[in-house]
């Protein structure tokens, strides 16, 4: 239990204000706005990852975004559980981790009304990644 003080107030009063002025705006979802190269309520994603950015524990962050119509609608950003042997396969854990957030938006997808008939795209730079994912040969690990 905290006790309230004269700082506390002072934040909660700066957000209540900050709310106040943006009361007006609006998050727009809207499948008419998509532009090229994206299609309308078809999902795609993005996953980073760096490699053993935790000095202390040696343990790498991932993150990556899923999209659709233009809006992120699901994210994820945290430290792995396991540790990686290079930069490559940090990649990999965090494409691995965003393929199966996206397997379940799918079929969420799917239940909605938003068939997902093609494959989804998930944008990964690193080209060892790449190569690791697509060839399947994950000797010693």
């Amino acid at each position: 239990m905290t006790t309230a003080n004269s700082e506390i107030y002072l934040l909660a009063k700066v957000v209540f204000c900050y709310l106040k002025g943006v009361k007006s705006r609006k998050i727009t979802w809207c499948a008419a706005r998509v532009q090229f190269p994206f299609v309308p309520c078809k999902i795609y994603a993005y996953s980073d990852a760096s490699w053993a950015d935790v000095v202390r524990q040696r343990k790498s962050s991932l993150c990556y975004l899923i999209f659709c119509n233009n809006a992120v609608f699901s994210w994820k950003s945290t430290l792995t559980s396991v540790f990686a042997m290079s930069s490559a396969e940090a990649e990999l854990i965090a494409l691995c981790a965003c393929a199966a957030d996206v397997a379940y938006c799918r079929k969420l997808a799917n239940e909605l009304g938003f068939l997902q008939s093609r494959s989804t795209i998930i944008h990964e730079y690193n080209l060892g990644a790449k190569q690791l994912a697509e060839s399947g040969s994950f000797k010693g690990r």
